[in-house]
């Protein structure tokens, strides 16, 4: 079965929701299950598991994710880590961001999904616990469904 990683989290912020978390997650684990992905969830402990993935890897090491970006089919992350460094290993996936900007954070190589620079936050180089979570800053989970099957074909 061909699997999917996912990232869906940014670091904690001292007890407040990370601005940068997408908040459909659900939605999108249940399609990549209907189109029969296995879905993995990459993050730490203390973070949620997103309802319907196979399986929840926490708190591995820097080798063992470097691994697991190469044989995925293709990852879906929020604006964190593991996008970059899967833009490093030259895998692509699909970067969601709210109110950070992908014309600073994101890669030419990846999908960079993003409403738009009126929902970015004004200062982007702000320490992120400064930034109050907006969930209208978020594409809703169909336009990132659309961007997923588009890479599907991609990478079929």
């Amino acid at each position: 079965m061909k699997n999917v990683i996912i990232s869906p989290y940014s670091p904690s912020l001292d007890k407040k929701k990370n601005p940068k978390n997408f908040p459909y997650w659900s939605t999108i684990v249940g399609y990549l299950k209907k189109k029969e992905y296995e879905v993995i969830q990459i993050g730490v402990n203390g973070e949620m598991e997103i309802p319907g993935v196979d399986e929840f890897r926490k708190n591995k090491p820097y080798e063992e994710l470097e691994k697991m970006v190469m044989e995925c089919e293709f990852w879906l992350s929020v604006d964190n880590f593991f996008h970059h460094l899967a833009a490093y290993k030259g895998k692509k996936g699909i970067a969601i961001f709210g109110p950070s900007n992908p014309n600073i954070f994101g890669h030419d190589g990846n999908v960079n999904i993003s409403k738009g620079s009126n929902y970015h936050t004004k200062n982007q180089f702000l320490m992120w616990v400064q930034v109050d979570y907006n969930i209208s800053a978020f594409n809703k989970a169909n336009e990132v469904i659309e961007e997923i099957d588009k890479l599907i074909k991609e990478v079929q």
